[in-house]
């Protein structure tokens, strides 16, 4: 049983409903349970994903005493039907460490956590868990150490999952001249001469788009030629401009610089940047 309690379709909610799906192929049972709402933003996505089960819960942000406890009873009589209990963020971690306690058979929890954002040790938290939770899983090393450093479990129960490309979607071996065309980039340079440097991501800061202006800021002093790409949305898009803008690169400039909207475009998986 997966437990996730994002509002929209974050990166959580699509690695907790392709591991929903990929256990399902194994032959396993996986139920995702979401937050009340959000079929159009969150449970319609898990289906077109392959989940098969789902469950609501209030998952309200914050704390809301009346929610919260029919939350936890739900989970709690779930509990019985689960072999493990996943979770990914905090909101749903508390709910069911809390339904855990309370219930007659403890089943294994299991956190993953999906940011760059350090666990703060006070005594809350050394409860959830070292006492609660049972493994907790990062989505990159640098979240492993952040949690090992914080001090609140041993380092055999922390483990890192780096996130992979869906070999049934990524086609590395196509020329990409689709996406140059749509760049208004010359179709007749190789990857070689003119290359597409992508990064596809929510404009969040912990995302590290300030490292890759930089970056590019280097690399044109240098004298290299590239186009660089960014794909996605977010709060920080303004202050990514502001920083292109400032380092001299985009439009009037050698650089050719391109972002897309990530959350109402898809790149065309023929192609390949």
């Amino acid at each position: 049983m997966h437990l996730v309690s994002c509002g929209g379709w974050s990166s959580d909610a699509y690695w907790a409903a392709r591991v929903c799906r990929e256990l399902t192929r194994a032959g396993h049972e996986a139920t995702l349970v979401c937050r009340r709402g959000t079929e159009e933003r969150v449970m319609s996505r898990a289906r077109e994903e392959g989940v098969q089960r789902i469950e609501t819960l209030s998952l309200r942000s914050g704390l809301r005493p009346a929610a919260d406890v029919r939350d936890v009873k739900a989970v709690r009589a779930w509990l019985s039907g689960a072999d493990v209990v996943h979770v990914h963020r905090g909101k749903e971690h508390w709910l069911a460490a809390i339904a855990n306690r309370v219930a007659r058979t403890r089943r294994p929890l299991v956190r993953t956590r999906h940011i760059v954002q350090p666990i703060r040790p006070h005594v809350l938290n050394r409860w959830l868990y070292s006492e609660a939770t049972d493994l907790v899983v990062t989505v990159s090393e640098a979240i492993r150490r952040q949690c090992i450093a914080a001090g609140l479990l041993p380092h055999d129960r922390v483990v890192a999952l780096p996130g992979g490309a869906d070999g049934e979607r990524f086609r590395p071996g196509q020329d990409g001249a689709d996406l140059r065309r749509e760049l208004g980039l010359p179709v007749g340079l190789s990857p070689v001469e003119l290359p597409i440097v992508g990064l596809l991501s929510g404009f969040r800061v912990m995302k590290g788009h300030a490292v890759v202006v930089e970056a590019a800021r280097r690399l044109a002093a240098s004298g290299r030629t590239f186009h660089l790409l960014f794909v996605g949305s977010g709060p920080f898009e303004a202050a990514i401009r502001e920083s292109i803008a400032r380092a001299g690169l985009g439009a009037g400039t050698a650089l050719r610089f391109t972002i897309l909207p990530g959350a109402v475009r898809t790149l065309d998986e023929s192609t390949s940047p």
